[in-house]
């Protein structure tokens, strides 16, 4: 039984639904979005049980969404209630696969990870103009940059997949929740 909810098909919709449900975890706490009492909290619970079960599925995701986890922690992105529960969800699923944690692997994903994600929150603030740089910075080009150069070094393309994916139904979820007549800018 434990090995379906770690198969590799598993994986990849709990990618997407990690990142569909961030984003709207975001939504209902920063961009006006109200569909029933108590959808904040359920959205933050679901986030976490998606990142949890990444973070409990495999060795490498274990690294790579625990050093995101911290990495979000460290660039105050978990600033509301519903991403405390998510981030207490991940991080209890984390201490159930402990000797899943390999130094190198997490701190290739939490330096390279931080360095650029720092730099997207202090940098690109102060850049006025729309150019290349800045579109880039942006897309978060360094998730799937340095989750492809670990995969081609280690061979471990799951890692790549799933940031991918995850990276990509955030994305989406973006792009189709601005078009909402409920969304609200964040300024």
């Amino acid at each position: 039984m434990i090995e379906y909810f770690t198969s590799f098909p598993a994986i990849l919709l709990y990618s997407i639904l990690f990142g569909v449900t961030m984003k709207l975890a975001d939504c209902f706490n920063e961009h006006g979005f109200k569909w029933f009492k108590g959808d904040a909290i359920l959205f933050g619970v679901l986030f976490g049980l998606f990142g949890g079960l990444l973070i409990y599925s495999n060795q490498f995701l274990t690294n790579l969404y625990l050093a995101l986890l911290l990495v979000n922690v460290l660039r105050f992105r978990i600033d509301y209630f519903n991403h405390g529960i998510a981030g207490t969800i991940m991080f209890l699923s984390f201490l159930l696969v402990m000797n899943n944690f390999v130094w190198t692997h997490f701190l290739y994903f939490f330096l390279t990870f931080a360095i650029f994600g720092l730099m997207l929150n202090v940098i690109l603030p102060k850049i006025k103009s729309e150019g290349f740089i800045k579109k880039i910075f942006e897309l978060r080009f360094f998730y799937f940059l340095f989750t492809l150069l670990f995969s081609i070094y280690t061979q471990e393309w799951l890692v790549f997949i799933s940031m991918t994916l995850f990276q990509t139904s955030y994305d989406l979820t973006v792009y189709f929740s601005k078009k909402s007549k409920a969304y609200i800018l964040d300024e």
